[in-house]
């Protein structure tokens, strides 16, 4: 039988340690409120076709975080027929995003857990820098990392090895057995980290199938079960 001994663990931050699709309904409730607009579920149905597509893009390299910024509130907005400046829109929403900031139950006792065994921890997220980290902050486990890594202040985005060199070189380059990269995505977490040459393990808590080309080395379906399989 096969055993792991990991002693540096790259965690995605959205939907694996943070309940961001959470957070981001709450955001977009309270921005929608702000533009006093009517039924926000359905206005966030509209947005989120956008802002996956925008999303898409960046993480393919098509364009850059400054005009993912603007172009999804743009198109969300030409759609519904709205003239609303988009980057004051997306200024709000990142806003409402940091104050709605929360963790999943399990996360901060796997993390202090995972830390007080010596594991090195680091965040790898691809999100924007006005939010990720006054996030961490917000719920005080920056001191938890010993780096955290976003997209948006290093110029590139996961899946590209780019990223995970950046990770590589903080992490100082510990031998790529002993580091596993855990995420939801499998087109950004998983991919890149098979692509750089380190376990992964894709967070499914959902039970989504996988029908596409990217296999993790492991898959659960919880933090317990990811803790337990981590320590």
């Amino acid at each position: 039988m096969t055993t792991f001994d990991f002693s540096h663990i790259f965690f995605d931050a959205d939907n694996t340690l943070f309940d961001f699709d959470g957070s981001s309904k709450l955001a977009f409730r309270d921005l929608v409120n702000h533009l006093n607009l009517q039924d926000w579920k359905d206005h966030y149905q509209k947005y989120q076709v956008w802002n996956h597509q925008v999303w898409d893009e960046f993480e393919k390299g098509v364009i850059d975080s400054v005009e993912l910024r603007s172009k999804r509130f743009r198109l969300y907005f030409k759609e519904i027929g709205m003239d609303f400046d988009p980057n004051e829109a997306n200024d709000l929403y990142l806003n409402f995003l940091v104050d709605h900031a929360t963790l999943y139950p399990e996360s901060l006792e796997m993390l202090n857990e995972l830390k007080q065994a010596g594991k090195h921890l680091f965040i790898l997220t691809n999100g924007l820098k006005e939010v990720q980290k006054p996030r961490i902050r917000k719920k005080e486990i920056t001191h938890l990392f010993d780096a955290i890594i976003v997209s948006d202040e290093i110029g590139v985005a996961k899946p590209n090895v780019g990223f995970f060199e950046v990770a590589y070189d903080a992490a100082e380059q510990p031998p790529k057995e002993k580091i596993i990269m855990i995420g939801d995505s499998l087109k950004s977490d998983i991919a890149g980290g098979n692509n750089f040459g380190i376990f992964t393990c894709w967070f499914n808590p959902k039970g989504k199938t996988n029908d596409g080309n990217v296999t993790p080395d492991k898959e659960v379906h919880s933090l317990t079960e990811m803790k337990n399989f981590l320590l």
